[in-house]
């Protein structure tokens, strides 16, 4: 068995795998966190919000304590992107890509295992896995270049810090103080890319890995075909023997040139 052609089969696998997964996951999360003094106590709150491919879901918790007793409020909204279509096509382009890189990786793994089995050339092998491995790195690139601008246009109308600095980067903070009916408050954000978008870039360095194995593998060996027919027996070619040539005077008789299978010739 060739061992690099086997480790670059499992290098494949385990990008396959870490797909699979980063898909189930969020690919952006946008987290803040609010706090104030109110009468008698004080107020907290914090929202997550998780942008997954297929749904937006955004949990809220709000805690007040006011005095030794304290209440926690915890609230869980899910949508399907309704009110963001710019995020939404762009979170759909990029599963899009990410797809398409996952079904051409898993045609490079049986491409491997036909070249283990002799039956397909490393070369054409390793440029399928080598698109698969552009593609899935692709993915996650696009949705880092594109989303910004689409959160901008999604949330326009909305004077905001924060969502200002969101539409111009994809990943980043805000800290700040504001002032909300007479309540004076600690706001912090932060927001980038999630952790289906990290596993992205890592099933992309498994799939480059596993390209560079196969084509450091031992190329496919090529064998001669065997014939069960029997080998055609040898010509056997007749040659004459020659006496050395001899002076010849006018009276000398003919010369004589002895044939194995003929006898002797006179001429």
């Amino acid at each position: 068995m060739d061992k690099k052609a086997f480790l670059g089969l499992m290098f494949c696998l385990g990008a396959v795998i870490l797909i699979i997964i980063s898909v189930s996951m969020p690919w952006y999360q946008f987290r803040a966190e609010g706090s104030g003094s109110i009468d008698l106590g004080s107020i907290r709150i914090e929202s997550d919000v998780d942008a997954h491919f297929d749904r937006l879901k955004t949990e809220t918790v709000t805690t007040v304590e006011m005095g030794d007793s304290s209440t926690q409020n915890r609230d869980t909204d899910i949508d399907d992107y309704e009110e963001l279509p710019a995020v939404k096509g762009v979170l759909n382009n990029t599963r899009v890509i990410l797809v398409l890189g996952l079904l051409i990786l898993i045609m490079g793994i049986l491409g491997v295992i036909m070249k283990m089995a002799e039956k397909m050339d490393k070369n054409i092998v390793g440029i399928i896995l080598v698109v698969g491995c552009v593609l899935i790195l692709l993915a996650p690139i696009y949705l880092m270049v594109e989303l910004p601008s689409a959160i901008g246009e999604d949330l326009e109308e909305l004077d905001d810090v924060a969502i200002d600095k969101m539409s111009r980067e994809f990943s980043g903070s805000d800290e700040r103080r504001r002032e909300f009916l007479g309540v004076v408050t600690e706001v912090k954000t932060r927001w980038g890319g999630g952790p289906g978008w990290y596993l992205a870039f890592f099933a992309a360095g498994l799939a480059v890995m596993g390209a560079v194995a196969l084509f450091l593998s031992e190329p496919r060996r090529y064998s001669a075909p065997i014939s069960n027919s029997e080998p055609l027996p040898r010509r056997r070619v007749k040659r004459p023997a020659i006496q050395p040539e001899q002076t010849k005077g006018p009276h000398d008789g003919p010369k004589t040139i002895i044939d194995e299978d003929e006898g002797m010739i006179n001429y």
